[in-house]
């Protein structure tokens, strides 16, 4: 078995979150073998969408990078079930950065 070692570091995004709008953090794990980033993002369902998608955009915009593998999870409140404007607007965001959503789905009942 090869020894791996990896340095995790904690990114501070204090000032992008907004209460009931964009609450996020990250995790950068980095080593010889993967540069990965995991961002969990909470919007409230009565947040205000247009400001969650420039706080997400200036977020992912910090962070991205070419040799960077990106992974966005958490609870963003967007029907991904039906078309629609937010999910329409949520995927230009993405797709901006060669990031796709993978949920599509009911994720409760």
């Amino acid at each position: 078995m090869i020894p791996c070692s990896c340095l995790c570091n904690i990114t501070d995004l204090d000032k992008y979150c907004k209460d009931q709008d964009i609450e996020v953090c990250v995790l950068k794990l980095k080593s010889t073998f993967f540069n990965v980033c995991i961002m969990a993002v909470y919007r409230a369902p009565t947040g205000n969408f247009n400001l969650f998608l420039n706080r997400l955009d200036d977020i992912i915009k910090t962070l991205y990078k070419a040799d960077l593998q990106l992974i966005i999870c958490g609870d963003i409140n967007t029907d991904y079930l039906t078309d629609n404007d937010k999910k329409r607007q949520l995927d230009a965001v993405f797709l901006t950065y060669n990031l796709s959503a993978t949920v599509h789905f009911p994720t409760r009942s």
